[in-house]
């Protein structure tokens, strides 16, 4: 079992993914760093320090990620300002990328979210067959995910009324200008400030700057859509609150059945949370009431708990179905239709 409530399956794909690290810390691939430092790069023993402190941010942030899955340790913040460590060695202090990265960091919902992509991106990514060079940097784009907010006028981004022409032209540039500063981040994998545009896109080609379609659009960046979207949606905003994980889910797959997001991507989100993500509750089949804790290796048979004192239930492994959702003001609802 884990805090987080992913399937078991997905959780020990995420560990050993993280286990290796997500950043670089192999200096002969970090090229822009070498040149910029020289004759230094010359001395082993100075190498290998480098490569040790690189290293040690790398794997720290990847074991932090792992314990926000797995005790459900809110530690956002601690994950982005050892990003922002990590940042700091390979470049210049007072870089306006380095600045801009420093003000992500002290804010605990956009980190949040954040880390949050990232987790369920790289679940994402590894059940559709990326291979392991792409799940990294799946997951590194995940982290870097919110950032785009921090370059807007943060009046702007609580507003619950219709933004004017101004303040929509200005969200649509947000991306050009954080692919800017992204591609002055000196060590960062040069994919990712591309890939960091794109993720505003949709598959119809309503999303933005560019209005791509699916095809065109990266698969990183497309499944990077995914997680976000269900993430955005599960969480509180200024002017709402947070909707119900499992109505995210269905959201999710009205969205692909319209093309808006890739079906593939939305189906992959089913195995890593389940159709009745944790925190859901439900009434079974025989009547009773039970709240989802973990998915399970069936999407529409989460783990229950029936209540606090007892074991956690794997529907799966009975004849119990969910029939119904309880909604969030405690009137039952009836199932909403999944779209085929």
């Amino acid at each position: 079992m884990n805090s987080y409530g992913i399937s078991d399956s997905s959780f020990d794909s995420l560990k050993s993914i993280l286990s290796e690290g997500l950043l670089e810390s192999d200096l002969t691939k970090l090229k822009d760093l070498m040149l910029r430092l020289g004759r230094k790069m010359l001395d082993p023993e100075y190498r290998h320090q480098y490569a040790a402190s690189l290293g040690d941010f790398s794997l720290n942030i990847s074991r932090k990620m792992i314990d926000y899955v797995e005790s459900g340790k809110l530690n956002s913040v601690s994950i982005i300002r050892l990003l922002v460590k990590y940042f700091e060695i390979l470049n210049v202090e007072g870089s306006q990328a380095i600045r801009t990265l420093n003000e992500y960091a002290k804010d605990k919902q956009l980190t949040n979210e954040a880390v949050q992509n990232s987790i369920m991106a790289i679940s994402i990514a590894k059940i559709l067959g990326f291979s392991k060079e792409d799940i990294k940097i799946t997951g590194i784009v995940g982290l870097f995910s919110k950032l785009g907010i921090v370059l807007l006028d943060q009046e702007l981004i609580n507003q619950p009324r219709l933004l004017n022409m101004l303040e929509k032209v200005s969200l649509l540039r947000m991306p050009l200008h954080l692919s800017e500063l992204l591609n002055s981040l000196m060590g960062l994998n040069p994919k990712i400030p591309g890939l960091s545009q794109q993720i505003y896109e949709l598959s119809d080609g309503s999303g933005y700057p560019r209005r791509l379609v699916e095809k065109n659009i990266n698969p990183i960046a497309r499944v990077i859509k995914v997680a976000d979207i269900y993430t955005s949606l599960i969480s509180e905003r200024p002017y709402r609150k947070s909707v119900n994980r499992h109505v995210a889910i269905v959201y999710l797959l009205k969205m692909a059945k319209e093309q808006k997001v890739e079906m593939r991507s939305v189906n992959a989100l089913l195995n890593v949370v389940g159709l009745y993500p944790k925190g859901v509750q439900v009434v079974l089949t025989d009547g009773r009431i039970a709240e989802s804790v973990q998915a399970s290796c069936d999407v529409s048979s989460p783990i229950v708990r029936i209540d606090s004192q007892a074991n956690p239930l794997n529907l799966a492994d009975t004849d119990l179905k969910v029939s119904k959702i309880i909604s969030e003001n405690n009137q039952i609802s009836n199932l909403q239709l999944i779209p085929e």
